[in-house]
């Protein structure tokens, strides 16, 4: 009998990681190793199964400064943030949730992406001097 408040883990019957090129959005894991422990087992998952997605963001800037007169200058300035606009998701739904008398799975969300880390900014400024 599981005791001491601890939740009860699952079982993972293989590896869950997809090929690189294959996870997205919709599917970050293979959703299809995880199952119901049997009552009183703890399971066999551990406690990190899996790794989120990481960032891959670039900022670039570029600025241009052209002189007017002697004393006057105008600075062209830009800013890009996410420069490629490359999707980068931050949450994924790791709660699996199982019928007690089936034991399927029922989480329609499970594996899924379910926030990401914003789309691409971009900031241009014109400054003058003189």
């Amino acid at each position: 009998m599981i005791g001491g408040g601890d939740g009860q883990r699952i079982n993972v019957s293989a590896n869950l990681n997809l090929p690189r090129g294959t996870r997205n959005g919709s599917k970050w894991f293979d959703t299809s190793v995880f199952s119901l422990p049997a009552a009183g087992y703890i399971g066999s998952a551990s406690r990190y199964v899996f790794r989120g997605p990481g960032p891959n963001q670039w900022d670039l800037s570029a600025f241009k400064e052209i002189a007017i007169h002697e004393k006057v200058k105008v600075e062209l300035r830009g800013e890009f943030y996410n420069a490629f606009n490359h999707t980068q998701w931050s949450g994924i739904n790791a709660s699996p949730q199982f019928n007690p008398s089936t034991g399927a799975q029922t989480n329609a969300l499970f594996g899924q992406a379910t926030s990401d880390r914003g789309p691409r900014v971009i900031q241009i400024a014109l400054r003058t001097t003189f």
